[in-house]
């Protein structure tokens, strides 16, 4: 079978691009990697940053909370979050409550804010809680001060 000149010389041209393409990738990758250092014993210097301090607490300052992040709406059964922001070292309370009844889940108990003020909650909800809006009411306290914040966890498809 006889092959026509064209395609001989579309092979042929084939060949040579290709012989060029993977010479020259050659060539780059030898070159490339020879300009790095190979040297496993470079120091690397450490970066000192300085920590971050908490804010101090004035014996003076009112007691306040707010919200920082609330995972909501969400689906039945599934985990929400939210995290608060208050005076350092409240000690805080949630109550979620579904319907006329009260969520007696562990997680939910009273947790004590970090240096810088922060409580989070995570918990997950029944997977039965039918669609609908539910009040979640927070309450901290420092000292003789407290404050309340009223949230509102949403439960949708």
């Amino acid at each position: 079978m006889r092959v026509p000149k064209r395609v001989k010389k579309i092979g042929w041209s084939a060949l040579i691009l290709f012989i060029a393409f993977f010479t020259g990738g050659f060539i780059y990758t030898y070159y490339s990697d020879s300009n790095s250092p190979v040297n496993n014993t470079t120091k690397i210097t450490p970066v000192n940053y300085a920590p971050i301090k908490p804010p101090k607490t004035s014996p003076k300052a009112d007691e306040s909370v707010a919200a920082d992040g609330f995972d909501s709406p969400l689906a039945p059964g599934n985990e929400t979050t939210l995290l608060i922001t208050t005076l350092p070292y409240s000690t805080c309370t949630i109550s979620v409550s579904y319907g006329s009844v009260k969520s007696t889940n562990p997680a939910l108990g009273p947790k004590k804010a970090d240096a810088f003020g922060s409580v989070t909650w995570s918990w997950f909800v029944p997977s039965n809680t039918p669609f609908g809006t539910y009040p979640v009411d927070i309450r901290c306290s420092y000292g003789s001060k407290w404050a309340m914040l009223d949230e509102a966890l949403v439960v949708k498809q």
